[in-house]
């Protein structure tokens, strides 16, 4: 499989929370959904646990560009 993303956008910093609930508002496959939102949720609780915040108001840098969530 191959796909191809291309995305214009300015630097966008986005919460973990905000992450999530863009991917629970995605139109995926139930096993894609929970295997992404795995992943995102494993970042945030490490994340925020280094920078002593709850996960969900972890800051993504590199991996809140649309490019890193596709």
């Amino acid at each position: 499989t191959k796909v191809r993303v291309r995305v214009e956008e300015t630097t966008v910093h986005r919460t973990a929370g905000h992450i999530i609930a863009m991917i629970e508002e995605a139109d995926l496959p139930d096993r894609v959904m929970q295997r992404a939102l795995a992943v995102f949720g494993a970042l945030a609780e490490v994340e925020g646990r280094l920078h002593q915040r709850p996960p969900s108001q972890v800051h993504f840098h590199e991996v809140g560009a649309l490019d890193s969530i596709v």
